[in-house]
């Protein structure tokens, strides 16, 4: 369990690296790699939607103290997001794809008491 966070955590760091380099932040990965702990830690707050707002003011704050800018930072933590939304989105499509499935085939005869469909391998 814990390899598996830790490899989550990886790929988060990795992607806001990847973020950070395509907002053109120059600075070291070692100088970095704290600033965008800060960044997730803040996304954990569960007063917000996909992360966004919390990251993006604890990312400008970061990154401003850090000598970076605050513009710079909130640039890193928008595309973080936009990158982070159209990686998510193969997902959205399998899942609307089985909703339209499902939409189209109708009740089943007999009615909703007989239980569950059976699923197909």
């Amino acid at each position: 369990m814990v390899l598996l966070s830790a490899a989550a955590l990886a790929g988060h760091v990795s992607l806001f690296l990847v973020a950070a380099h395509l907002a053109g932040v120059t600075a070291p990965a070692f100088r970095l790699v704290p600033l965008l702990i800060l960044a997730l830690l803040a996304m954990s707050v569960p007063v917000n939607v996909g992360g966004w707002g919390p990251r993006e003011a604890v990312t400008a704050l970061a990154f401003g103290a850090a000598g970076l800018g605050s513009r710079t930072g909130l640039t890193v933590s928008v595309v973080y997001g936009l990158l982070a939304l159209v990686a998510a989105l193969p997902g959205a499509v399998v899942l609307l794809a089985r909703a339209a499935r499902a939409f189209t085939r109708g009740p089943r005869p007999g009615g909703a008491d007989r239980g569950p469909r059976p699923t197909r391998a």
